[in-house]
C-alpha cells in the first residue's frame, strides 16, 4: 500500500477519495480503507495502466513469475453481494455465494480470521474478493 501512496499517484488517489465522500465533507475511515483498497488494484491511471502494474514493473530486483502472476491477478477483484454458505469448515474460511455471476468463493480474510467469524450462514454480505494466485483457483 505504501506505493499505491506515494506522491505520483496523489492527484488520482486524492480524486477517488473525494469521489467516495458523496455530499459528505469528511470521509470516515471505512470510506477511505475501501477506496484505498480499490485504488490499488483497479483504479485506471491518466496512462491507461493500474498501480499494482506499476508497481510490478518497476520492482527491483524484479519479482519471480509466480510473484507476478499473484500480484497482477489482483487485478480481477469481483465486488459484488454474497451469501454466506458455509462457515467453520476450515478456521479463517467461508464459503459465499455471489448474487451477481452465481458462484460460489472459498474466502480467506487478510484481516484475519476474527473477521470472517462474524458471518453467519444465511446472511448477506458486501465485499470484495480479490484471487490469493491465479493457479489456486482460491
Amino acid at each position: 500500500m505504501n506505493f499505491a501512496q506515494h506522491n505520483r499517484f496523489a492527484r488520482q488517489l486524492t480524486a477517488c477519495l473525494q469521489a467516495t465522500r458523496g455530499d459528505g465533507v469528511v470521509v470516515d475511515e471505512s470510506a477511505a480503507v475501501s477506496a484505498l483498497d480499490h485504488f490499488a488494484p483497479q483504479y485506471r491511471l491518466h496512462d491507461g495502466t493500474k498501480v499494482v502494474e506499476q508497481f510490478v514493473a518497476q520492482r527491483r530486483p524484479p519479482l519471480a513469475e509466480d510473484e507476478r502472476a499473484m500480484l497482477l491477478g489482483w487485478r480481477d477483484v469481483i465486488e459484488g453481494l454474497f451469501e454466506v454458505h458455509r462457515t467453520g469448515n476450515r478456521a479463517g474460511t467461508v464459503v459465499l455465494h455471489n448474487l451477481i455471476d452465481d458462484l460460489r468463493y472459498v474466502v480467506h480474510s487478510n484481516m484475519g480470521p476474527e473477521v470472517l467469524a462474524v458471518l453467519e450462514e444465511g446472511m448477506f454480505t458486501h465485499c470484495r474478493v480479490v484471487p490469493v494466485h491465479p493457479a489456486t483457483n482460491h
